[in-house]
């Protein structure tokens, strides 16, 4: 899941970094938000923290901007206020559909709010190959899934066999990759050591196992 931080704020910044990364988000921070807003397109974020202290008003540009659906789909917009809002500023986040104004870097506090990656529950879709050993991949670009089978494996590189439709590059890190063997799930994330698109094979390099949930 990619957040983007909106933050002149090295202290704001360095903690969502780690605080985030560790939890499985790709994080991505910028200064200045009207540039972050012209970029929204090409960054995809899931998530957007805004410093309302930093952006007392253009906090609420980019919110009704999200809101009007000029920014993307399902983007949920976060406000760390350390000065709290005054009551009209809050009823105006709540109708611009902000969806939590926290004051505190408290990594305790916000846990909840951001939970961790190696805990959540998988969304499996509806089909799923039958073979054993098989595979899915999520692709972070735009969230497709591709399918494929298990033909070798050598430590914690895996070459697969994949599903046509499948748009990966050699290098790519995929945060969301899950293998089936005999009904049971691993899931984990996992770098592309090589894709070759003619033969539809795939050499795949697994990065961190994810906890049952």
């Amino acid at each position: 899941m990619k957040t983007l931080i909106i933050s002149n704020d090295n202290i704001v910044i360095d903690f969502f970094s780690k605080f985030l990364s560790k939890r499985g988000y790709d994080v991505i921070s910028y200064r200045w938000l009207m540039k972050a807003m012209d970029n929204l397109e090409e960054i995809k974020p899931q998530i957007i923290i805004v410093n309302s202290d930093e952006y007392p008003r253009h906090w609420k540009t980019i919110a009704s901007f999200l809101q009007s659906g000029l920014g993307g789909n399902d983007i949920n917009l976060y406000l760390y206020a350390p000065t709290a809002l005054e009551d009209e500023d809050e009823k105006k986040a709540n109708a611009l559909g902000v969806k939590k104004i926290f004051s505190q870097l408290d990594e305790e506090k916000l846990s909840f709010e951001f939970k961790n990656l190696k805990r959540s529950e998988i969304n499996y879709p509806e089909y799923w190959p039958a073979e054993v050993d098989s595979i899915i991949l999520t692709n972070p670009e735009d969230n497709s899934f591709s399918y494929g089978s298990v033909e070798e494996q050598d430590g914690n590189t895996y070459i697969c066999n994949i599903s046509e439709n499948a748009k990966f590059v050699s290098g790519q890190v995929l945060k969301y990759v899950s293998f089936c063997h005999g009904g049971n799930y691993t899931n984990c994330s996992a770098q592309i050591v090589k894709f070759d698109r003619e033969r539809r094979c795939l050499s795949l390099r697994i990065k961190e196992l994810y906890e049952a949930v």
